[in-house]
């Protein structure tokens, strides 16, 4: 619609976008568009294919010709400049009747979309054109859509094609409770190459026979159970998925190999994750309160203290944090008792995050944990002396010296706190002889 200025479009910023309830259109019957407020009104002209309709955020690509209603008078054309016209739905790019209308298509559909003017351009128009209130006839044909999403980040490794769209805004994270269907196929099994992305429809009519893994009914806490783990990329493409949603994902195998724990005779190349959420329960932080929360919080800390002692420091790390997500949530609900155990408990989740850091020898991340604990509880002596000992990591003597001196004025008999004194007295002694005949031989 390049003759028409669709920025002249009224916006309503609280309208849902995207597809709106599918329902059966009879041929050559208008039927309002549902959702619509009697705003929009379709009429099959001729039926489209499949069951599919193009999701939000889908590139479709159509013909259409655009007549007001008052006479019948043609104001644009895209099949009298022979190109046609795209858009992508959901966008804002077209004006709303489009963006809900075209919705409702089906690939090779064909149909006239009755735009009143609040889902047309309203009180002002589009001058010369299209007069003010004006109600406007699209004839309007579907010839296909790509839908193909980057959700690498810009690396365009994991490429993302809707099949079904999902409902709600959930997406899975960290212990979540999943349940889905699971295949994946040979790029190359599905016809694709190159740089392309399979397409939806070829992956939705694949059978299973064609598919070198396949998981039904496959039920896991995300995060937790280790065997959804083992598909590479697998958590980056859930973390995309909403309930009801299915969507195939092209993956390259140059970023995501294929383990050999899938299967002696895994196909080359890359790959495809036909993937279907069917159910999906996030724990949220605000549906606990009081104590119920506080004991959430314990829970967790109690099993990264389980992961510690495994020497399983990549899911301690993960369960302190989720234990502080529970105690740094606001509850007003509190009685004095519980607010000193969140108190307690998050400066022990922090400081033992820290050590989690410690031992990984990550020791900007550590200071960084000890920071939190010693914002809280200034003379919490085990954070001072793990942030000592990160800073003796990092060669800050004279950072970890501070520390180490505050312990001491806490408990003069704390022997962990002499020895890490003498190290960092011994350490920094030792780098200012180094840096002293470093000097020396720079200006002989």
């Amino acid at each position: 619609m390049t003759d028409v200025d669709h920025d002249d479009a009224p916006v309503d910023d609280d309208e849902p976008m995207g597809p709106v309830t599918a329902i059966h259109y009879p041929i050559g019957v208008e039927t309002e568009v549902p959702g619509t407020n009697g705003q929009l009104f379709k009429t099959v002209l001729v039926e489209g294919k499949g069951a599919r309709f193009p999701p939000s955020g889908s590139q479709v690509s159509v013909h259409y010709v655009g007549t007001l209603a008052s006479d019948g008078s043609k104001f644009d054309s895209s099949r009298d400049r022979g190109d046609h016209f795209s858009f992508k739905i959901g966008q804002r790019q077209v004006i709303l009747g489009w963006d809900k209308g075209v919705a409702t298509m089906k690939k090779g559909e064909r149909s006239n979309l009755r735009c009143l003017p609040e889902y047309a351009y309203g009180k002002n128009g589009s001058p010369p054109k299209i007069p003010a209130d004006a109600t406007l006839n699209f004839d309007v044909e579907l010839f296909d859509w790509t839908s193909s999403e980057d959700i690498s980040g810009g690396a365009k490794t994991l490429l993302k094609e809707k099949i079904t769209a999902g409902t709600g805004w959930d997406k899975a994270d960290y212990e979540s409770e999943v349940t889905c269907d699971v295949r994946i196929f040979s790029l190359a099994a599905l016809g694709g190459d190159g740089d392309d992305a399979a397409k939806a429809d070829t992956v939705e009519a694949a059978a299973d026979e064609a598919a070198f893994w396949v998981k039904r009914d496959w039920s896991f806490v995300y995060g937790v159970d280790t065997e959804s783990q083992d598909l590479p990329a697998f958590d980056k493409v859930l973390k995309d998925l909403v309930p009801g949603e299915r969507s195939a994902i092209t993956v390259r195998a140059s970023a995501y190999p294929l383990p050999s724990s899938l299967g002696a005779s895994l196909p080359p190349g890359d790959y495809v994750y036909d993937v279907a959420i069917k159910h999906l329960n996030v724990v949220k932080t605000w549906n606990y309160q009081g104590q119920a929360k506080l004991d959430q919080a314990r829970q967790r800390k109690d099993d990264a203290n389980g992961y510690f002692g495994k020497k399983d420091f990549v899911n301690a790390e993960k369960k302190y944090r989720r234990a502080l997500e529970f105690l740094e949530a606001s509850d007003y609900s509190y009685d004095e008792e519980q607010r000193e155990a969140c108190k307690q408990m998050t400066i022990a989740c922090h400081s033992n995050l820290a050590q989690v850091f410690l031992n990984l020898k990550q020791w900007d991340a550590a200071v960084k944990c000890c920071d939190k604990a010693i914002a809280i509880d200034a003379a919490h002596s085990k954070s001072l002396f793990r942030r000592a000992k990160a800073f003796l990591g990092q060669s800050e003597f004279a950072a970890a010296k501070v520390d180490l001196k505050r312990i001491l004025e806490i408990d003069a008999s704390n022997a962990d706190a002499h020895a890490e004194m003498q190290r960092a007295i011994e350490g920094e002694r030792a780098y200012n002889q180094q840096q002293k005949a470093r000097y020396s031989k720079l200006f002989a």
